[in-house]
């Protein structure tokens, strides 16, 4: 848990850094200054993900995401219930750019690293026994990723990480697939990696 307290000053470090970028860029007075998105393929994972993303300064984003653990679309996990969370800060390494005077398109347009944190809450049937096993954890997450807007208002959104994940609580649940992310019993590691479209919005 010591860990996941270092988040805090994680972002504020690489916010004030990538905040510091080349005087000749330009944001267009209009730009959007908030995203929301849907993770179309997570029901095949067992739940619907969501994500709220907002312009903080110049290359950084608040990144807000939620998912309902239940509904599905394949036989894994069909019966498991809960809920997951997660927050973090996109900071833009490379941004993209069209050719003229070097103006940055969208705030919402690059490559981007991202820390993040995430939990995650729910039960499932249990594996051994009548009943219902629970699991609660959390994990720190260092991803890496892209984001595109085409049409100047859909927004598409991929990304992979890695971190460490720490088991809070866990009544009979033994899986590595927290739903939220994939974590190694064993060695703690933990590993995630999605794909969002959505909307840009003022």
């Amino acid at each position: 848990m010591k860990n996941l307290l270092l988040f805090p000053a994680i972002i504020l470090f690489y916010a004030n850094t990538f905040a510091q970028t080349s005087s000749n860029e330009v944001t267009p007075a209009d730009q959007y200054q908030r995203a929301i998105t849907i993770q179309p393929f997570s029901p095949v994972t067992g739940s619907l993900k969501f994500n709220y993303n907002q312009v903080l300064q110049k290359n950084v984003t608040l990144d807000l995401g939620v998912g309902i653990i239940g509904p599905n679309v394949s036989d894994d996990y069909i019966n498991n219930k809960g809920v997951s969370l997660k927050a973090g800060a996109k900071l833009y390494f490379n941004p993209d750019y069209y050719s003229d005077g070097l103006k940055k398109y969208s705030d919402f347009q690059g490559g981007y690293f991202e820390p993040e944190v995430a939990v995650v809450y729910f039960i499932a049937p249990s594996e051994y026994e009548q009943g219902k096993d629970a699991y609660v954890g959390s994990a720190l997450l260092l991803n890496v990723g892209k984001q595109k807007v085409v049409g100047k208002r859909v927004l598409l959104d991929y990304w992979i990480g890695a971190g460490y994940g720490v088991n809070i609580f866990e009544e009979g649940y033994s899986g590595d697939y927290k739903h939220e992310y994939l974590r190694f019993n064993e060695l703690g590691i933990a590993l995630t990696c999605g794909f969002s479209v959505g909307i840009l919005t003022n």
